[in-house]
């Protein structure tokens, strides 16, 4: 049973989808934390075969950043964007959708990607969100486990994308968003199948129609400028690994790092198992591309469904 709403989070407008057994009454929910951007059409697919793998039994549920709902934009903002949203803001976001909009009683498991792997860390040292009942009364929230895929928590600056983007938004987001007005003036029919065609892979394999409505709603200006003000942020300010968050809680946690990614090479994960030889940290051995809602959702999905289900493979040790 699916379902898609709007709520207002700490004063910014969120997208909410939850995927729910047919009883309605869920007593696990998968929570999953998309990156940045985070419009749900590029996730929707992804926690559609989530949902499958995990055998219909679980519900999952995702929502996206603050003030990252597909919605529409006036004349003004679009010529004066409102202030973005900054990583301190998007913490407390996550923490209060957790207090406010999970049921108590209930068992979660939240999956993190991208940029929400710093923010879920962040979130377990300063918002007190520790493995285990949130809270002393009887029924609280069980925190079970929780999943980083992609992770991006550490030295973005010093990764291979984050020397190109830096530089790049720093001297040329201008330009960037100047080009958005100008895509802005072309009807959807038209967009369509232009952006389609450029995000098709080298393989011929074309993105999901689905990922291509998201993409149209990324390349608004007022969305696009939020999304790289709050990439810019992001690649300022993940620095140094915060190891010991990750020691006290090693047992509950679950890395997942591409072979071939511009913002968490591999090497950071080899670093992270010789800093901490028991961590469960597995390497992509698919070739998933980071940003792997666009071609790969259906592959992702079913990878986690193995990892949550204990039945990962060795080789991706």
């Amino acid at each position: 049973m699916e379902k898609f709403r709007q709520i207002s989070i700490d004063g910014m407008i969120t997208d909410w989808l939850t995927i729910d057994p047919i009883d309605g009454n869920p007593s696990e929910i998968v929570l999953f934390l998309p990156g940045n951007p985070s419009l749900m059409n590029f996730y929707k697919q992804f926690c559609r075969e989530l949902f499958k793998e995990l055998g219909g039994s679980k519900a999952v549920w995702s929502i996206t950043m603050g003030d990252q709902a597909a919605t529409g934009h006036s004349f003004r903002e679009t010529v004066a964007p409102p202030p973005t949203p900054s990583l301190d803001k998007q913490l407390r976001h996550k923490a209060k959708f957790i207090d406010e909009y999970i049921p108590k009683g209930v068992k979660v498991s939240i999956i993190a990607y991208s940029i929400s792997c710093y923010l879920l860390l962040a979130l377990i040292k300063k918002k007190g969100v520790a493995i285990g009942t949130l809270g002393d009364d009887a029924g609280a929230k069980l925190v079970d486990s929780l999943y980083f895929i992609f992770p991006v928590i550490e030295r973005m600056r010093d990764s291979p994308l984050g020397k190109i983007f830096l530089p790049a938004l720093c001297y040329f987001t201008w330009l960037i968003l100047a080009i958005a007005f100008i895509i802005l003036m072309f009807p959807n029919k038209i967009k369509f199948p232009i952006i389609k065609k450029i995000l098709t892979s080298n393989t011929g394999s074309p993105p999901q129609d689905q990922f291509v409505t998201g993409a149209i709603e990324l390349i608004h200006p007022v969305m696009l400028k939020r999304v790289l003000n709050t990439l810019k942020e992001e690649i300022e300010q993940v620095k140094e690994l915060d190891i010991s968050t990750i020691e006290d809680n090693r047992h509950k946690m679950v890395f997942y790092y591409g072979s071939y990614d511009g913002f968490c090479p591999r090497k950071y994960l080899y670093e992270l198992r010789e800093r901490v030889p028991d961590v469960n940290a597995y390497l992509c051995r698919d070739s998933l591309h980071h940003v792997y809602v666009a071609h790969s959702s259906e592959q992702m999905a079913h990878i986690m469904g193995g990892i949550m289900g204990n039945k990962s493979d060795e080789r991706m040790r």
